[in-house]
């Protein structure tokens, strides 16, 4: 298996998410740089809706729903006003892109959240994580942005960032989560470190 990231730079705070990230069933986790300047002044995502859950792997809609109420776990809100499936979750073999296309769509209905959303890219997604994005990141002008997370972090980090408790950079070095499939922590793959962080 070869996995493909983008190495962050030294000394830069905003620095780029992951470019790819390629396994044995070729998922390609490639986002534009920025969304268009239309769509985030006319959905600056102000109010508290749930962040949209989609997945590119194979997933009953029963394991599905185990994904949402475990990015729930630290919320204390009742089921599905922090993390909720979407309407249409289901991306198999296709292209992160492929959601973000589809994100525009319902992030303009009122319904979820517009600029954050969850992605499952890994079947054993308890132990590798799932993908947080933002469609808004702290660069000046706004980028979009990912990291891997854990499932129980994924929704507080939302709530964080939707009241403005905490920015994207911080919940990124916080909470994001370095461990490449099928390796152990500290283990080294082509330049990088295997690490696991949280900031309690």
């Amino acid at each position: 298996m070869l996995f493909l990231l983008n190495q962050s730079i030294p000394n830069e705070h905003n620095f780029k998410s992951i470019a790819h990230f390629t396994m044995a069933h070729n998922l390609d986790l490639t986002l534009p740089p920025t969304a268009s300047a239309s769509y985030l002044s006319q959905n600056p995502g102000t109010d508290l809706l749930p962040a949209a859950l989609y997945t590119l792997v194979i997933l009953s809609e029963d394991e599905l729903h185990e994904v949402a109420c475990a990015c729930e776990f630290d919320s204390g809100l009742e089921e599905g006003k922090v993390v909720r499936p979407a309407p249409e979750p289901h991306f198999v073999s296709q292209s992160l892109k492929a959601v973000y296309d589809s994100h525009l769509q319902l992030g303009a209905q009122g319904e979820f959240d517009p600029i954050f959303f969850v992605v499952v890219v890994e079947k054993n997604w308890k132990e590798r994580g799932v993908l947080l994005v933002t469609l808004e990141n702290d660069d000046e002008p706004p980028g979009i942005d990912s990291f891997f997370c854990r499932p129980e972090g994924a929704g507080s980090t939302v709530q964080n960032l939707q009241i403005a408790n905490s920015d994207w950079t911080e919940c990124r070095e916080h909470y994001r989560v370095d461990l490449l499939p099928g390796k152990e922590e500290g283990e080294e793959v082509e330049g990088f470190t295997a690490k696991s962080e949280k900031v309690e």
